[in-house]
């Protein structure tokens, strides 16, 4: 019988004031602490976002992109 992996998406809150998601070191932290153990499929910046989030979230999302080059970023955005 084969392994099964289990694929993960794991979401970083761009619109909120937690400093590991605002900072090139906290964002770092979170990526490597999934990176080193798990499966990530992609990063996932949230959902119902609106055109005020869009700042935050191509801010946060050039820090994920800087950290982790190869994998895709998700969002939700309706605005």
């Amino acid at each position: 019988m084969g392994l099964s992996l289990l694929w993960l998406v794991p979401t970083l809150p761009v619109n909120s004031d937690d400093q590991k998601v605002v900072t090139r070191e906290g964002i770092g932290q979170v990526l490597n602490r999934f990176l080193e153990k798990d499966a990530v499929l992609f990063w996932y910046l949230g959902g119902g976002l609106k055109r005020e989030d869009a700042e935050q979230v191509q801010y946060v999302a050039q820090l994920v992109r800087s950290a982790d080059p190869q994998r895709p970023i998700g969002v939700n955005a309706w605005d």
